[in-house]
């Protein structure tokens, strides 16, 4: 049950993680007068959970929002700072999921979070992966691509729908 794809998304501000690391990022600045990500990155490379990486440091996440989370730490912020790092983050990529496929993984979650263009709000950009049940035709989906990596809930019904649809419902069954 092959089903490979890419969703690509833009908008206008942040997603809801986006929004906090670059809230949170500027309020620890403030109160220790460190960078948080130099922070982070420093602390995962002598933890337990330090995985491989010196450019983009790979490890599985402190606060995992998903099964097996991990997390690749970029010494940049933003989409155009990438280009000289885009071979080790491939790589990296890679390597997680042969990771994965070892431990015999086959789905998989990824998205990679960067700043707004120009931005020198010390935000680093992110790559996060988290595995999935294999598919399979007895299991349905475990995990939904924008409430587990964005914290984004995807809402396709609104609630007054809701209940319009609730009433014509129950005029049709009486």
């Amino acid at each position: 049950m092959n089903h490979p794809h890419m969703q690509g998304l833009c908008d206008a501000g942040p997603s809801r993680i986006v929004e906090r690391y670059l809230y949170a990022g500027k309020k620890f600045h403030q109160l220790t007068g460190k960078g948080y990500w130099d922070d982070v990155t420093g602390g995962d490379k002598v933890s337990g959970r330090y995985l491989f990486g010196d450019d983009i440091v790979w490890s599985a996440h402190a606060v995992p929002c998903g099964e097996r989370e991990v997390r690749g730490i970029l010494p940049i912020g933003t989409l155009e700072e990438t280009l000289p790092y885009i071979d080790t983050l491939a790589a990296g990529i890679i390597d997680v999921l042969e990771f994965y496929r070892k431990l015999g993984t086959t789905a998989f979650n990824m998205s990679i979070f960067f700043d707004k263009a120009g931005s020198k709000s010390g935000f680093h950009a992110f790559c996060s992966l988290i595995s999935r049940i294999n598919p399979n035709p007895l299991s349905m989906s475990d995990s939904a691509f924008m409430e587990r990596m964005h914290f984004e809930p995807v809402i396709m019904t609104l609630p007054e729908e809701m209940g319009r649809l609730y009433r014509n419902q129950k005029k049709e069954k009486d």
